[in-house]
């Protein structure tokens, strides 16, 4: 799923079968947000997901801890300076060994010299742990 267009905000909702019924509880995440491509991680410990709420997309992380009363620990930003794909699908994936994100970012660069346009990538990876995440 891609984010919403712009002026368009979504409420994020968790639903949780943890307990025996015949229901799953619902519990609110986030509310008037921009966020989508939610993917767990392989060891399914994480959640990573894009949030363009603020504008520019950023990705996003939060440690799922079935210990933690809505299973989710608090969102984490993973930083750069580098502007993020729209889309996770072909420019982003979960590594291991160390656990991690890595993000193919490109820009477009025009050269000083001839004023011709090129594609820049870059390679950004961001390796979690259970205590804190780095870059």
């Amino acid at each position: 799923m891609k984010n919403p267009p712009p002026g368009k905000e979504l409420v994020t909702w968790l639903a949780s079968w943890s307990k025996a019924k015949d229901r799953p509880e619902m519990v609110k995440l986030f509310g008037n947000n921009r966020c989508g491509d939610f993917r767990f991680s392989p060891d399914g410990k994480w959640v990573v997901f894009a949030d363009s709420s603020e504008g520019a997309n950023a990705l996003m992380v939060m440690p799922v801890d079935p210990s933690l009363p809505h299973l989710f620990g608090p969102p984490i930003l993973l930083k750069s300076s580098e502007e993020m794909p729209d889309d996770w699908n072909g420019n982003c994936a979960w590594i291991s060994d160390p656990l991690s994100v890595v993000c193919n970012v490109q820009k477009t660069v025009t050269s000083k010299l001839t004023d011709e346009e090129s594609q820049e990538s870059k390679l950004l990876k961001w390796e979690l742990s259970s205590a804190n995440v780095k870059k």
